[in-house]
């Protein structure tokens, strides 16, 4: 995944605009956005702040969620 264009994403609604959505600190943003995954939890939330402001939803993609495996057979 593209670190890059993660910190865009998150560039295009401001780290301090996401900040106070999620009601987190801004480094919490930032270190989310330098590891190239953002929590989970954060998902819907930033989902609904992008589709408020007209912006392109940050795909899933870049959320930490847990794959599941395909049951045996």
């Amino acid at each position: 995944m593209s670190k890059t264009t993660l910190k865009k994403h998150i560039s295009l609604a401001g780290r301090e605009e996401v900040s106070s959505w999620l009601n987190v600190s801004i480094s919490a943003v930032s270190n989310a956005a330098n590891r190239g995954k953002l929590p989970p939890s954060w998902y819907f939330s930033l989902k609904e702040m992008y589709e408020d402001r007209g912006l392109t939803t940050i795909p899933r993609k870049f959320f930490n969620f847990v794959k599941l495996e395909e049951p045996a057979e």
